[in-house]
């Protein structure tokens, strides 16, 4: 099992570039003798025949999805785009040299691989279906075929991250792309400073947004229109941050240019602010660094009118939890990540992913950004909005997993639902009836270097699939 997940390692998959995953995985289907197809947006769909005795039991879909998010700790060289990721094994976990691990979701492709070769199962027909783009707007569940889902009674969705959980439901989630035309011009100020703020904890922007993780674009874009409303005239020349559009972002930097007489009174603004980061975060973000030096003077900064309304779109918007369900236990219903941020040569950029459980919240987002934008004099494309899974009271496949865990494990399953996306959504609207839970085994801190997968829990995640297969005749 793992050697399959070694050679996914091996493959660069950042989201929007899976070719190459994407044909090994055609490739490995033709060797082993299936019948496949590779779709247009790159989507592998194979076949699975049943074993013999279980020729009438109904057909069920193994899915995951090939793509990863590539994030790379402060200092660390790595190209996403040729790079592989450097495993690193001990006895009891998995990680990664430096970035993401890619166990989100390398690990529930190669348990379905190793399952689907395997002759020692007892199955129904079976369709293992990987998809692309899961992690940067869902385009692979969304554009894939709805025939490869209307003649299949179940769908196992191996993208969970904790064995002992069933999840039963998840939310939807927007995307808002902020951009604006921007001006250069040389600075009129003659000091120059860079700002940085790192080693902040991160996370996936969906699972871990209620542990109250520090976002870095947010707080430099905090510190610095700090200073500029108590008196210093600031000249923006860089500001970028984050890594991912579902990711906390944990490092942001930026360069400033002031007037020499600002000096001092930048140098105790920026020191007052951080005082006050630090005592909000004290116990969250133990391990941040925030570094404000004397650098060169750059040739051009934003024009003042741009620089002003880009600090003020990043102040002004919401991130992090919005609201929580007043339904479900500890349940966030709503939140927001500024995910990425990225000062260009010709315009002024900004990421933004809300989530809900609720059609309404996600309303709410789009009405709130499109006003901001227009405040601030930006265009903002709501793209790709990826729908929610709700609820099936009538899930029969939820109580056979449930069963054969208990059998498995003597315990009974923890059922939950979840403020992260799951392409279960998409799959829901183009087949209603297709009853679908989603496990796996034990990972930590995904969508950030320290991601873990935790060995011991594979075996017993593939033991109840397993049986869950077997009994299904």
């Amino acid at each position: 099992m793992l050697a399959e997940f070694y050679e996914l390692a091996n493959i660069p998959r950042q989201s929007n570039h899976e070719k190459a995953v994407s044909d090994y995985l055609a490739d490995w289907a033709e060797k082993n003798g299936f019948d496949y197809v590779q779709d247009q947006e790159n989507n592998v769909i194979i076949e699975v025949p049943p074993t013999q005795g279980y020729e009438k039991v109904p057909l069920t879909i193994i899915q995951g999805h090939m793509d990863m998010v590539c994030i790379a700790d402060d200092g660390v060289k790595y190209d996403p785009l040729t790079d592989p990721i450097k495993l690193i094994r001990n006895e009891k976990n998995l990680t990664a040299q430096g970035t993401s691990l890619g166990a989100d979701n390398g690990i529930g492709v190669a348990i379905t691989l190793y399952m689907i070769r395997s002759k020692n199962l007892c199955h129904g027909p079976l369709r293992a279906i990987f998809t692309v783009n899961e992690e940067d707007g869902f385009t692979g569940a969304l554009r894939i075929s709805e025939k490869y889902f209307l003649d299949a009674a179940y769908l196992v969705n191996c993208d969970s991250e904790a064995f002992g959980e069933l999840t039963e439901s998840c939310a939807g989630s927007n995307r808002y792309d902020f951009s604006k035309s921007c001006t250069w011009v040389s600075p009129k100020g003659n000091k120059a400073y860079k700002l940085s703020l790192s080693g902040l904890r991160g996370g996936h922007s969906g699972m871990e947004i209620g542990l109250g993780h520090a976002n870095a674009i947010k707080n430099m874009g905090i510190a610095l229109s700090y200073a500029f409303r108590n008196g210093v005239h600031i000249e923006l020349a860089v500001f970028e941050g984050g890594q991912a559009l579902n990711a906390i972002p944990a490092n942001a930097r930026a360069t400033v240019v002031i007037a020499a007489d600002h000096q001092k009174a930048f140098e105790e603004l920026m020191v007052v602010i951080m005082e006050q980061f630090g005592k909000t975060y004290q116990g969250i973000e133990e391990n941040y660094e925030f570094t404000c030096e004397k650098t060169m003077l750059p040739d051009q900064v934003l024009s003042e009118a741009d620089a002003e309304s880009y600090l003020n779109l990043i102040v002004g918007i919401q991130d992090g939890v919005h609201t929580i369900s007043p339904f479900a236990d500890d349940l966030i219903e709503s939140s927001a990540n500024i995910g990425l941020a990225k000062l260009g040569a010709e315009s002024m950029n900004l990421h933004v992913m809300a989530r809900s459980s609720e059609d309404f919240h996600l309303l709410q987002y789009t009405l709130m950004y499109q006003s901001l934008a227009f405040m601030s004099g930006f265009d903002v494309e709501n793209a790709l909005p990826t729908p929610g899974w709700a609820v099936d009271s009538d899930n029969l496949l939820k109580d056979m997993y449930a069963q054969a865990y208990k059998d498995c494990t003597g315990k009974d399953i923890k059922i939950i639902a979840i403020h992260a996306g799951l392409e279960c959504g998409s799959f829901a609207k183009k087949n209603p009836d297709l009853k679908m839970i989603s496990v796996g085994p034990d990972l930590s801190d995904i969508h950030t270097p320290k991601e873990t997968l935790y060995l011991d829990s594979i075996a017993p995640s593939v033991a109840v699939l397993v049986k869950l297969f077997k009994d299904m005749k």
